[in-house]
């Protein structure tokens, strides 16, 4: 894995809603799989190496960590997400139907006078969008056949960031959360040998996605 500057990334930070990130996340699972098993834990997990490999691909951070990442007893979580899933415990996150979906996951509220139920979800709002959506799609194509327990199984190593920090209660700041969380994406071999070379901004092309 190549040294990265992580004062730098902190200094580039997109301040992304994470419900945004969470949106892209499932759009493209959903497009990707096409099936119903995405639960509040497996998105966490997928947002989680999501997040790491955007920061390291586009070398810029969708959000900051320390305000926007927990790490809870089943690993690293995104609050603002998890905390609106909760309700749906162990269950799939999905309705019936993607329409369904569409109408009911993570609303924005707006004005009633302005109301348009087309833009009722979150969505990121940046000139970064079209890296983070391939960057998104990338990692989701090689972590979408590995079940939450082997997904468990990587953020709950001896090496990784879970262990480093909440099994030692550390207080950390945003430098050094990013380069353990970058360090996870990269100690999954399946990741690390895919992302020899990398995608987005650094490399174009690599991968190519239909819509």
């Amino acid at each position: 894995m190549e040294d990265i500057n992580y004062k730098k990334l902190v200094d580039n930070n997109l301040n992304i809603d994470p419900r945004e990130f969470a949106n892209s996340v499932i759009d493209c699972y959903f497009l990707l799989n096409g099936s119903q098993d995405l639960t509040n834990l497996k998105l966490q997990k997928l947002m989680y190496y999501c997040y790491a490999f955007c920061c390291w691909n586009i070398e810029k951070i969708p959000f900051l960590p320390k305000e926007n990442l927990a790490f809870y007893a089943f690993g690293g979580v995104f609050p603002a997400v998890y905390e609106e899933l909760i309700v749906y415990g162990n269950s799939c996150i999905f309705t019936e139907t993607l329409q369904g979906y569409r109408n009911s996951f993570l609303k924005k509220e707006v004005d009633k006078n302005t109301f348009n139920p087309d833009y009722e979800k979150y969505k990121i709002n940046s000139k970064y969008k079209d890296v983070i959506i391939k960057s998104i799609k990338y990692l989701i194509i090689l972590l979408i056949n590995e079940d939450i327990h082997k997904l468990t199984r990587y953020t709950h190593s001896k090496s990784s960031a879970w262990h480093k920090i909440y099994k030692s209660n550390k207080i950390l700041d945003n430098e050094q959360i990013l380069k353990y969380i970058i360090e996870d994406l990269f100690n999954i071999k399946l990741v690390s040998k895919a992302i020899s070379k990398p995608v987005g901004m650094k490399v174009n092309n690599i991968v190519t996605f239909n819509n």
